[in-house]
């Protein structure tokens, strides 16, 4: 019974697979768009804050229906995400303008402002006991999640960037080390964890994610990592970090990254859904495909400000 279980938990997976190719190409496609495109317009990378804003915003849609009521106020919830992931592109007219104001700081100044409108909206709206207090926790949660944790990926686009507004190259190789090195180890999971996979990782939360789908996308994390790296330092002539920085960055952000799904995963047990949406055929919904880059890219943007000898 056990042999005949785990060839149905594989042979579902496997059906899954020519639409996750399918929809992963197209996916690898826009992140190189957004990446080399973006060249032509730095330091005010359109092509970013068009995926940026259209991907937070969708799932920022697809999150909402998956709040327990009351429900969040829908144009203050979808609308403070967009605000904060915007507030990223003051980032270049700050550098320009020599201000020494932190662009993170405007991202949380927004976000505190936000949800400063959130409280006004429910005071305006208030006539007793009708559940403002959870609307607003929902709602926070949206914005932190949503809005603030990428944005520390964001950043990641203008690392290098001078007290002049002047980029430079290796700003585009910090992003793409940033979406890489987590997706590349989901990618790797997937395919070890159908391929190898017998032990159940967290069987309550994901009941198809393995240990040794696990170990494999940590493995892939590291691959994609030094293969960041390696060719950062080709193109650049700079070290994005250093190599024994790079096996303990990319391991670190291969695990938080793993348990940046399992977060999604959390919810959408809670809710007892299976997909966020189907958005994005063969992987479910859009939060479903970014989930793991949310929790990731503050340690990504951390660790490079703090290790990379090219900072």
């Amino acid at each position: 019974q056990s042999i005949e279980a785990d060839t149905q938990k594989a042979s579902s997976r496997w059906r899954n697979l020519p639409a996750r190719l399918v929809v992963g190409s197209v996916l690898i496609a826009l992140a190189l768009a957004v990446l080399v495109l973006d060249q032509l317009w730095a330091p005010w990378y359109p092509c970013l804050a068009v995926a940026a804003v259209g991907f937070g915003l969708l799932a920022s849609w697809e999150l909402r229906p998956l709040l327990p009521e009351p429900r969040p106020l829908a144009w203050w919830m979808h609308g403070g995400v967009v605000a904060i992931l915007l507030a990223n592109w003051a980032t270049p007219a700050l550098a320009r303008l020599g201000s020494t104001v932190p662009p993170l700081s405007l991202v949380t100044f927004t976000a505190t402002l936000m949800l400063l409108l959130g409280f006004l909206a429910e005071m305006g709206r208030f006539r007793g006991s009708d559940g403002a207090t959870p609307r607003l926790a929902h709602g926070s949660l949206a914005l932190l999640w949503l809005g603030v944790a990428p944005s520390f990926l964001v950043q990641l686009r203008w690392f290098g960037l001078d007290a002049h507004g002047a980029t430079s190259d290796l700003g585009l190789w910090a992003l793409a080390f940033g979406i890489f090195v987590p997706k590349v180890g989901d990618i790797a999971a997937y395919f070890i964890g159908s391929l190898l996979g017998r032990r159940p990782l967290a069987p309550v939360l994901s009941p198809k994610k393995t240990w040794e789908g696990a170990l494999g996308g940590l493995l892939g994390s590291l691959v994609a990592g030094s293969a960041m790296v390696a060719a950062a330092h080709q193109f650049t002539g700079r070290m994005l970090l250093g190599w024994p920085m790079t096996v303990l960055a990319s391991l670190l952000i291969g695990m938080v990254a793993q348990l940046s799904d399992l977060a999604e995963s959390l919810i959408k047990r809670d809710r007892q859904v299976k997909d966020t949406s189907a958005y994005v055929p063969g992987l479910g919904g859009i939060l479903d495909t970014i989930d793991s880059l949310l929790f990731s890219a503050p340690l990504v943007w951390l660790l490079l400000h703090a290790l990379s000898p090219a900072r």
